[in-house]
């Protein structure tokens, strides 16, 4: 197993887009069955080979302290903003605050989502990564995925990021995973956006678009309630090849369920979240939290 020097679990936004529970729990601590976003986090970012895990919170910081300290108490830094700093800011201000080594390498992380894809695609990026700013891992997406195109030249490096309004046709996308060489990062203080400080647009920052792509979002509310049925269904049948679903099982302690029963969903189809929060959201139902929430 390769080793990469840190990885970085980004996590401090305002949960804004996860209804009336994002306005009381954290995201990163949303429940995938008895476990946490943020416990599968830290156990991929363990599997790919980090050697030091950060994690920055901002919003109900507390309460991601309080959890860290119990289930994970010596496997991770968090690192509190007291002021966001932004998904550029958050790097520079690790290495301006000596909470990293400005050298080596560092796997970016967005905290919601998670990324699989061939194995080969990773030991080229980390061999490579010495030769650039960063390696980003692209992501085909839909024409109608709202998000912004990478536009690359020749030699795959990112040029620009152009707006998709009205695309034709799928494209690539930034899928939030990325190798980020630290040497090269200023370090600079203040608020700061990736694609300005970390991998400025025509600077030396490779794009790899990797094989045998699995993505899973849990980003908003409509996407969590998406993934979690997908995620139930897959484990009810037992047959799935997807490597998610095999971390899933590899790191919990799911094979015990009997998926058979109706553990998740109400007799209406509703996830009944009672079931994850243990008492925070008792008797609502997707419905009843999200009416009139879109994704």
């Amino acid at each position: 197993m390769v080793e990469i020097e840190y990885g970085l679990i980004m996590s401090a936004g305002l949960g804004t887009r996860m209804g009336p529970i994002g306005e009381v729990l954290p995201k990163v601590l949303w429940p995938i069955y008895e476990t946490t976003l943020l416990s599968l986090q830290i156990k991929r970012l363990k599997e790919l080979g980090c050697k030091k895990i950060l994690v920055n919170s901002h919003f109900l910081h507390e309460q991601v302290v309080n959890f860290v300290k119990e289930k994970h108490d010596g496997e991770v830094e968090i690192f509190y903003e007291s002021i966001l700093y932004g998904s550029g800011g958050t790097i520079n201000e690790l290495i301006a605050q000596k909470r990293i080594c400005p050298q080596g390498t560092l796997l970016y992380s967005a905290g919601d989502q998670f990324y699989f894809f061939d194995e080969k695609s990773f030991k080229i990026a980390i061999a490579q990564i010495k030769n650039y700013k960063t390696i980003l891992f692209g992501l085909n997406v839909g024409k109608d995925s709202g998000y912004g195109e990478l536009i690359l030249n020749e030699q795959k490096i990112l040029e620009h990021i152009k707006p998709t309004k009205n695309k034709m046709d799928d494209f690539v996308t930034f899928s939030g995973l990325g190798l980020i060489n630290l040497s090269k990062v200023s370090g600079q203080k203040g608020y700061s956006e990736f694609f300005r400080t970390v991998a400025p647009l025509g600077g030396n920052n490779k794009i790899i678009n990797p094989n045998h792509q699995e993505y899973w979002d849990f980003g908003t509310a409509t996407k969590y309630f998406i993934s979690m049925q997908n995620l139930t269904e897959r484990l009810k049948n037992r047959t799935s090849d997807l490597k998610f679903i095999d971390f899933f099982l590899r790191n919990t302690q799911q094979n015990t369920y009997n998926f058979a029963e109706p553990l998740l969903f109400n007799t209406a189809g509703n996830l009944k979240f009672e079931i994850f929060f243990k008492g925070l959201s008792k008797g609502f139902s997707y419905n009843g939290l999200f009416h009139g929430i879109n994704g």
